[in-house]
This record gives C-alpha cells, structure tokens and sequence, in this order.
C-alpha cells in the first residue's frame, strides 16, 4: 500500500493521518457517526471489498481506492471520512432565479459548476445571506438540472443549514440555484457538503 513500509508502519501511518483529519473535519452529525474509538484501537480492515454485513460507524480502508469509509447507517452508505466543501456565491442583490458563482466564477457547459471526480453523496447545505429572508429556496443542481428534493429552503434567519441531505450521484458536475419566490437575496453564500461513494 505505500512503498518501503511494513503492514505495521503502514496501519500507523493511517492512524496518525486519521488523528489529523479528526481534528479538522467539519463536526455536524456525520463526524459524530464515525466511530474514532474502533479507529484508534486499530479495529478497522483493510481490503478491496466492503463487508457484507457492516454495523453503524465501522471503519475500512479501501486499498484500491486509497480512500478510508466508515459507513452510514442511516444513509445505508459506506462514505467517505473526508468530508468534500464546494463553496457558491453571488456578489449581488438576487430579484430572479439565479445560477450561483463558483470560486473566479467558472462556467462549465452553460452552467456555473464544479466537476467532483467520483461518486459522491450529498450530506448537507448551508446558506449564509446578507439578511434573512422567508421566501425562496437554493437549489442543487447536477450536470444542469434541479434535482428533485435536494434544497435549503430560506426561513427568516441570516444562516441556514441541513445536514440531513442524503442525495447519491455518480462522478458529475454541480452547482447551486437561487430559485427565487417573492424576497430578494442579498449576497449568498453557499456551501455544499459531499462525501465520496463506494460499494
């Protein structure tokens, strides 16, 4: 797995990656489902295939994809550990349904998006405006549509957050929409918040 280590080096070294990545993961509610005892007491298995009979916060290592999951037992997902943050914003006053900026404003295809490079879910969304407003929604949308379901619906408050999106997509591009109702939104930004997919 990684050159001029032994199996014992090499479980080591993931155990002081892990113990980093501890530290900065963001700590919603799927930080709190990982289970870091069963890591740290090195209960965790390495391999190509998942087991077939996982129980809530297992941790494995998957060899092939050099990428550490822990599985989801309310997703009923193995996700990954880290925990991807895509950022989207408009610097203006939106009076219109509003296709967000990406960082420097990329346009992808038509659409202002960023490409993840895997298959992903979808874990949760946040918003955060220049004043809160009670009418209109954000929208994800993948490779240029809406998708049905997947939102952050404005509520009055200046911050708004859900952490409970469970949305599965292969390797795609996605963006964020402003879809307006009735109140103007001034300066949005938001981030959306995705785990690599394996099975």
């Amino acid at each position: 797995m990684i050159d001029g280590m032994t199996t014992e080096e090499q479980i080591k070294y993931l155990l002081d990656e892990v113990e980093k990545l501890k530290n900065h993961l963001h700590t919603g509610a799927d930080y709190n489902q990982i289970d870091w005892g069963y890591i740290l007491n090195k209960k965790f298995t390495i391999g190509t295939a998942f087991p077939t009979t996982p129980t809530a916060g297992e941790v494995y290592m998957r060899t092939d994809l050099d990428c550490m999951f822990y599985y989801d037992d309310g997703r009923e997902a193995w996700l990954s550990i880290s925990e991807f943050v895509y950022q989207f914003s408009k610097d203006a006053t939106l009076s219109s349904d509003v296709n967000l900026d990406v960082a420097g404003g990329v346009t992808v295809s038509g659409v202002k998006a960023y490409e993840v490079p895997f298959a992903f879910t979808v874990v949760g969304m946040t918003a955060t405006m220049g004043s809160g407003i009670n009418s209109g929604e954000f929208d994800l949308i993948v490779r240029g549509s809406i998708t049905a379901g997947e939102s952050l619906a404005c509520d009055g408050n200046q911050q708004i957050a859900d952490y409970t999106l469970n949305y599965e997509h292969a390797a795609d591009s996605i963006g964020v929409k402003f879809d307006y109702d009735s109140d103007n939104c001034s300066t949005p930004i938001v981030c959306v918040y995705l785990r690599r997919r394996a099975t």
